[in-house]
């Protein structure tokens, strides 16, 4: 426990300071009141141009009440009212522009709503091309075209082998010679000549014969004659030929041709 004699001494040691304190700042408000701020400004300035290219202004020691007593006031302190020791709220100059360090980033914030759909964008550049796809299935046949030009006629081909004859569809003509002898008359069937007259008859001259003759003929018009060999003919007194020795003959068709001669050795 303090004794009560010390208590006292630094009591009174306390009430000094304070009264002290008071004439002070007493003296500064009547000093910042007659002074005014053009009157300080000159003073700094003087002082400034005084020292010896300090960059600080001559204060005696920082003491700041030989300064004010000099006619000083603190340039590095600036209040908004009040006496130079009594500064404002803002602060002294030296304060104000000190820069606060940016913290650190802090977490991200949650993914916002989608926004709407910009407009389309232009086309992109055409890609390469790509590799050849599969065949397709053939389609349907088409239209006919136009009928074109008319090409050169080509040169002649080599000429091709005979082929096998065809097959005539043919008529067959059987041919019967009948001689009729008088007063002792000896002319036969063989002396008088056949002829046939028709479309590829086969054959088209022959001998009389009484058993017949078979001649092949082709489809249409057809004739028999007969003409007596000599000296058989001066004697021959008459000819005559029945219904199928004339007409048509059609393929597959069969006719007869009867031929009666009569012969007179007297006439």
């Amino acid at each position: 426990m303090y004794s009560k004699t010390f208590l006292s001494e630094h009591k009174i040691t306390f009430d000094v300071q304070k009264i002290f304190l008071f004439n002070l700042l007493l003296l500064l408000s009547i000093i910042s009141i007659s002074t005014t701020p053009s009157v300080l400004y000159n003073n700094i300035l003087a002082k400034k141009s005084s020292s010896d290219n300090s960059n600080e202004l001559p204060f005696d020691n920082g003491n700041p009440v030989n300064n004010v007593l000099n006619g000083q006031v603190f340039p590095n302190t600036k209040g908004n009212t009040g006496s130079a020791n009594n500064q404002g709220d803002t602060g002294s100059a030296n304060n104000q522009n000190t820069k606060v360090k940016q913290g650190p980033p802090g977490p991200p914030g949650p993914k916002g709503d989608t926004g709407p759909q910009g407009p389309p964008g232009n086309n992109g550049l055409n890609g390469s091309k790509g590799d050849r796809g599969p065949k397709g299935d053939t389609g349907p046949q088409g239209p006919p075209g136009n009928n074109g030009l008319n090409g050169k006629r080509g040169a002649i081909g080599p000429q091709g082998e005979q082929g096998p004859p065809g097959q005539i569809k043919l008529g067959k003509l059987v041919v019967s010679v009948n001689v009729i002898n008088s007063n002792g008359g000896n002319a036969a069937p063989s002396n008088y000549t056949i002829n046939i007259n028709g479309y590829n008859q086969i054959p088209d001259t022959f001998q009389g014969s009484e058993k017949g003759t078979n001649v092949i003929l082709g489809f249409g018009s057809y004739s028999v004659s007969e003409t007596p060999n000599f000296p058989f003919g001066q004697h021959t007194t008459g000819f005559h030929f029945s219904e199928g020795c004339a007409g048509v003959i059609h393929p597959n068709e069969i006719k007869y041709c009867n031929i009666d001669i009569n012969y007179d050795p007297l006439s």
